[in-house]
């Protein structure tokens, strides 16, 4: 069946009317995050509560649910996409694997570039609209108006997300925006049109994942012994950075254990460490098959268009890309982990960890490796098919080294 592609014109304005809706949607009743602002002030319509129990209880009840939704997508994407159908973009744009099934999910196209950045970028348009409209507009409800739109948006920032959210937006920067520019102005490379179906489920994705990583990394309101609030059965919690700057300013030195707060700290140092790699790695190894593959010889066949990468890790597997990804997203749910574990000081000397932050941000690695690892699968049967005995001679296993 032939493809037709889609006009960029009308893609994008029914994209920009699309998205605009499913942000809005998404924040008043799929997703809602409840707002604290002292215990006179409340507007459920703008989803502002008047306890900061109510509040966190509200947001964990949230957050539960999408973890649980998070993980079941993980099972049915790995399912599919293992057993059923390869998804049909980039090199694998011409399998046959799927059937009439395939041939629906092609009939639709639009341009590789314009489709990475309208599927990723909804990740940012979460936050964007989260610290440029949500939270500005709850604040106002309540009817101070004595801060500037400016101030409340530092006040967004500063008061109610953690610097975990810092790295996941440094991911889809680049996903959303330089690399479609990348692989548009590249001379030597032009990609495989993207199907429709595939530009649509990655957008309603990643419209997904953005407001649950924006929620995992959403600062729960803390409550004191003396709040009256915490009778409710919602005790002292407080997250670790706050335990960590009252252990180094010796406040509240004999609320905490002060080895397990540095440990908390010394893992937010490393792994952040490790995610800025893994990135480097991806990135890097990206590129490196853009310049590999030649599509601009129209005489060339399928072939010839492709070589035998052999840089650097690409000695061990045939996607060390993906391989990376793992270690970035595995190195952002430990640093959300470490950033958002709260504390609950109990009788005595007894202390409970609350992680459900940190279990909704490896959802998310859960989920990379759902979809990564079939699509890893394909890629080394597709280097088999192509080159045969030589690449079968390299003992390259498909994205994990050594392991498979």
């Amino acid at each position: 069946m032939t493809s037709k592609r889609l006009h960029t014109l009308p893609v994008l304005i029914v994209y920009a009317i699309g998205i605009s809706l499913s942000l809005f949607y998404f924040a008043e009743r799929l997703v809602p995050i409840y707002f604290y602002f002292g215990p006179n002030n409340n507007s459920h319509r703008n989803r502002v509560v008047s306890s900061a129990t109510e509040a966190n209880e509200k947001n964990t009840a949230v957050l539960t649910n999408l973890c649980y939704i998070h993980f079941l997508l993980s099972i049915i994407t790995f399912g599919l996409t293992y057993f059923v159908i390869t998804a049909p973009f980039g090199r694998h744009a011409e399998s046959s694997k799927g059937g009439s099934v395939h041939s629906w999910l092609t009939k639709w196209t639009m341009s590789a570039p314009l489709s990475w950045c309208l599927q990723e970028v909804p990740t940012l348009l979460q936050v964007l609209y989260f610290i440029g409209y949500e939270y500005p507009t709850a604040f106002r409800a309540v009817g101070d108006t004595n801060f500037s739109y400016g101030q409340l948006i530092g006040k967004g920032i500063s008061e109610n997300l953690h610097i975990g959210l810092l790295l996941f937006v440094f991911h889809y920067l680049h996903r959303s925006l330089i690399y479609p520019y990348y692989i548009a102005t590249y001379r030597g490379h032009q990609p495989h049109d993207v199907p429709l179906p595939v530009t649509l489920s990655a957008t309603a994705y990643c419209l997904f994942n953005g407001r649950l990583q924006l929620l995992a990394n959403f600062r729960y309101y803390t409550l004191r012994a003396t709040d009256t609030s915490a009778a409710v059965g919602f005790p002292e919690r407080v997250d670790s950075f706050s335990f960590l700057r009252d252990y180094i300013l010796h406040e509240n030195a004999n609320q905490v254990h002060g080895a397990a707060i540095v440990l908390l700290f010394v893992s937010f140092l490393c792994y952040s460490v490790l995610f800025f790699y893994g990135m480097r790695t991806n990135l890097a190894c990206d590129y490196y098959l853009l310049s590999l593959r030649d599509t601009t010889d129209k005489n060339k066949n399928s072939k010839s268009k492709y070589k035998i990468p052999m840089a650097k890790l690409f000695k061990y597997v045939s996607c060390p890309n993906f391989c990376a990804e793992f270690l970035e997203w595995f190195s952002y749910a430990m640093v959300v982990l470490a950033t958002t574990t709260r504390i609950q000081k109990e009788d005595g000397d007894r202390y409970f960890i609350f992680f459900l932050q940190g279990l909704a941000a490896l959802s998310f690695f859960v989920y990379t490796l759902a979809n990564l690892i079939p699509r890893a699968r394909e890629h080394h049967r597709f280097y088999l098919r192509h080159f045969g005995e030589t690449y079968e001679r390299l003992q390259r296993k498909a994205v994990i080294p050594f392991v498979y």
